[in-house]
């Protein structure tokens, strides 16, 4: 049949519809008034309308950090049939660019001529972390050649990154604690020729720093990314692994009074799906690290990788925690098993090579570890409020607390 005028336009009409449906399905934003929120893992990020700060919000909305680009940008806008969001610089040089995934959020710079330097080596790219003060940022050193040695992995984006903990808030929802890792940011051109930037956090001014050399920005073919990400996460970003029979362990101190009802383990079988492991507490304060009594869980099979969640053991008879006292926090397997761990730096537990799977014991011989490993355990308070002590880490974001 010949389509008329009014057929063509009810098909232009459905069709127009039918985009405007997917763009609504790809719009990844909510209009808050002042400004758009943003889901990740259960976190809202919030961007603002006027200045483009952006909020990253942890636990409930309990706690939170805000980035702010240097620089003068216009409000953002997103294009259609696109989740991401751009700002124009009021200069016109760069752009802006706010990019969500599913467990991070990219920051990234689109630089369209190269900026006036500044630095000597390298240029610097600025971005203000408000809220700062109530977090540690723990730079993650590359892993020394006895540790590669040893089997110890730092992936590429986690060298020279940093791990973002609360610096009291480690319990029950609050896990270990940690909040966020910002990776190490990617410098790429248009002709993708790429260096990794380097990260730098000065926590008196709150100031986090991208530097990218000189050299390849001169070099470089325009535009250039700078692309930093914070990413969602509770589990420690590198990973290691114990023998048959050895007890890793993360040291806790109890603020309430409480008995335990779980422990949370950021460990898994090493790609082997045969691995058995317990949870045990251990006493530091008052009975030379004691296993404290009913402080072995019971066993359970390993899944043979994490996949950045925790294996939890309920206690069948849970054990006491005292208010001020210093517990140890840790496992053991039946054959190797890999953890997950963030290097704050100091002391942070102890590892024992001479203990035993079937049957856990007073620590004998202790090597003591700067590594924070993702486990924590779960309280009820004495007179029933539900708590948790934790010792470790888990979540991440992209570009400045980025990811990729």
């Amino acid at each position: 049949m010949k389509e008329t005028i009014a057929t063509i336009g009810i098909i232009s009409v459905l069709a127009t519809g039918g985009v405007i449906v997917a763009d609504n399905d790809i719009n990844p934003y909510e209009d808050k008034g002042d400004y758009y929120e943003v889901g990740i893992l259960n976190n809202s990020v919030n961007i603002d309308k006027d200045t483009n700060d952006v909020e990253l919000t942890r636990w409930n909305n309990k706690e939170s950090l805000t980035i702010e680009a240097v620089g003068d940008y216009l409000p953002s806008d997103r294009e259609f049939l696109s989740k991401n969001r751009q700002a124009e610089s009021v200069d016109g040089k760069s752009t802006f660019v706010i990019e969500p995934s599913i467990d991070s959020i990219n920051l990234d710079t689109i630089l369209k001529e190269r900026p006036e330097v500044n630095g000597d080596k390298y240029q610097h790219f600025d971005y203000i972390v408000n809220g700062c003060e109530e977090y540690d940022f723990a730079y993650q050193s590359p892993l020394t050649d006895e540790e590669i040695k040893e089997g110890d992995v730092r992936p590429d984006d986690i060298v020279g990154s940093y791990a973002v903990y609360h610096k009291t808030l480690k319990d029950n929802e609050y896990q270990t604690g940690k909040a966020f890792h910002i990776k190490r940011p990617k410098i790429s051109d248009s002709k993708e020729n790429w260096i990794w930037g380097e990260l730098g956090f000065e926590p008196k001014t709150c100031t986090l720093t991208v530097y990218v050399s000189h050299e390849f920005l001169d070099n470089a073919v325009y535009p250039v990314r700078v692309d930093p990400t914070l990413g969602y996460t509770s589990f420690g970003a590198s990973n290691g692994t114990v023998t048959l029979n050895t007890v890793a362990a993360t040291y806790a101190t109890s603020t309430e009074n409480g008995t335990v009802t779980s422990i949370s383990l950021g460990i898994d079988g090493n790609l082997v799906g045969t691995v058995n492991a317990k949870g045990v507490l251990y006493d530091n304060t008052l009975n030379n690290n004691a296993v404290i009594t009913n402080g072995v869980s019971p066993s359970t099979l390993l899944p043979a990788t994490a996949g950045s969640s925790f294996t939890t053991i309920a206690y069948s008879t849970g054990p006491s925690i005292s208010t001020g006292v210093g517990y140890s926090v840790g496992f053991v397997g039946d054959s190797t098993v890999r953890y997950y761990y963030d290097s704050p730096g100091g002391t942070q537990g102890w590892s024992d090579t001479t203990n035993s799977y079937t049957s856990p014991q007073t620590t004998g011989a202790t090597n003591f570890s700067t590594r924070k490993v993702s486990q924590y355990i779960t309280y009820t308070v004495s007179g029933g409020t539900s708590g948790a002590d934790s010792v470790g880490s888990t979540n991440m974001v992209n570009v400045l607390l980025f990811d990729n």
